[in-house]
């Protein structure tokens, strides 16, 4: 019983791993519809994929024009001890900021997740 919740959890994982890449082009989009363009802006992106298992690695930041500072960096991996993700993202800007952390994990044996986030502003 114990094999196929972690499997569920595993499938689950994998199916937000390769969902979120959507979630980045579909704020870029969002970003570009708004007319907005960023002053400055960085990323790197790196995949890797073998017999033993993949993952992903994507980091963005940079400042847009209304000078709001922004900061995206997250991971996910899997293989044959389970698959996972972990992340960081920093938002500052006039109306305040943000920062959130997480990480989750499902392998043979267990599954588990940790979320730490803080905001001030409007």
């Amino acid at each position: 019983m114990m094999e196929g919740f972690v499997r569920t959890v595993t499938r689950s994982i994998a199916a937000v791993v390769l969902s979120v890449p959507l979630v980045f082009a579909g704020a870029g989009v969002a970003a570009a519809d708004s007319g907005r363009s960023n002053v400055a802006g960085y990323q790197q992106s790196n995949a890797t994929a073998g017999p033993d298992g993949a993952a992903r690695h994507l980091i963005l930041s940079g400042v847009d024009a209304d000078g709001n500072a922004y900061f995206y960096e997250v991971q996910f991996y899997a293989g044959p001890d389970g698959a996972g993700s972990l992340g960081t993202t920093a938002v500052a800007g006039r109306d305040g900021a943000h920062f959130q952390q997480f990480h989750s994990h499902a392998g043979p044996y267990s599954a588990g997740s940790t979320h730490t986030s803080s905001s001030s502003g409007r």
